[in-house]
């Protein structure tokens, strides 16, 4: 009788260990199911439409830039014409001109803190990454 609960003892094993594997696999599957897929549902979904913010804002960067640079020398060429004309009314005797010097000051240092921010520069480097900062300041 020894010798037949020895034979027996490592097939209750095996389905001893089969059943407990099989019912950590059924945890871990019930795991997955209730708490990771939904965790990684919403991850994915959050960090996509992040993401997808991101790389627009990547691919944008350039444009922005070139059209920050052209709207800078529109707007300092328009105010150099009116500075001109300024001086000109100015030289023909015309004497009620000091609002329209007082925007020029105010022009003049909007287009100094919009050359800050873009550098002045067309190689790269750090005037693009402070217009960028300018930006889309960290959180």
């Amino acid at each position: 009788m020894s010798s037949s609960s020895t034979k027996r003892s490592p097939s209750l094993s095996k389905s001893r260990s089969s059943i407990i594997r099989s019912a950590e696999n059924q945890c871990l599957q019930s795991l997955v199911d209730e708490c990771l897929m939904p965790l990684a549902r919403y991850l994915f979904i959050n960090t996509k439409d992040y993401l997808v913010s991101e790389v627009n804002h990547f691919f944008r960067y350039e444009t922005n830039i070139a059209s920050l640079k052209t709207s800078l020398h529109e707007f300092k060429r328009a105010s150099h014409a009116l500075q001109t004309r300024v001086d000109d009314d100015e030289r023909r005797g015309l004497t009620r001109t000091d609002t329209v010097k007082d925007w020029l000051k105010t022009a003049e240092s909007v287009s100094r803190h919009a050359e800050a921010i873009v550098g002045g520069n067309d190689n790269g480097g750090p005037s693009e990454s402070k217009f960028v900062n300018h930006l889309y300041p960290k959180i």
